[in-house]
C-alpha cells in the first residue's frame, strides 16, 4: 500500500538560494531544529545548510534541551507537537537557560492554545502554520537571526 503525503512536496531546487543565502560568509549562526519526525528535520537542516546556516538536529525534546545547553544555539526552530515535551515548554527552557537565543516555532495542529498559555506566563513566541513553503521558512529564519530577541 502506499502511503499519501498530506504536504505538498517542493524539491530543494525549486528553493531561492541566493537572494535567501545569509549573507556574513565568515560566521554562520547556529539553528537548533528540532521535529520528531526525522525526514522533516532532516529536510528542514539541510535546507538551512545549503542556505548558509549552521544546523544541528534533535529529534526530540530531552535531546534538544541537552544540545542547547552545549551548543548554545542563536535559533531554536521547532516544531510544537513534539512527543516527549511540548515544543512551547522546551522554548521555555532553552530560553530561561540562554536568554540571547532567538525561537520560532511551527505546527500542523492547533496548538496555538500552548502559545496563549506562554503568552500569559510573559514569552511570546512566534509560530508558523505548517506547512511552510521552504523559501518562507528561510526568509523568517533571517528574519529572527537579525532582530531581537523575542521573549
Amino acid at each position: 500500500m502506499q502511503s499519501q503525503l498530506n504536504y505538498k512536496v517542493v524539491p530543494l531546487g525549486d528553493v531561492p538560494r541566493e537572494d535567501l543565502r545569509h549573507s556574513d560568509q565568515d560566521r554562520q549562526p547556529l539553528i537548533l531544529v528540532v521535529h520528531d519526525e526525522e525526514l522533516v528535520a532532516d529536510c528542514i537542516a539541510t535546507l538551512l545548510a545549503r542556505s548558509g546556516f549552521t544546523a544541528r538536529v534533535a529529534y526530540n525534546g530531552k535531546t534538544a534541551l541537552e544540545m542547547a545547553l552545549d551548543l548554545r544555539p542563536e535559533l531554536l526552530l521547532s516544531d510544537i507537537g513534539l512527543r516527549d515535551i511540548d515544543g512551547v515548554q522546551l522554548a521555555i527552557a532553552i530560553v530561561n537557560a540562554i536568554p540571547d537565543c532567538k525561537i520560532l516555532l511551527f505546527s500542523g495542529h492547533d496548538s496555538y492554545n500552548d502559545i496563549l498559555t506562554a503568552r500569559q506566563e510573559g514569552y511570546d513566541f512566534p509560530a508558523l502554520l505548517k506547512p511552510v513553503h521552504p523559501a518562507d521558512m528561510l526568509q523568517r529564519v533571517r528574519e529572527h537571526l537579525t532582530t531581537a530577541p523575542i521573549q
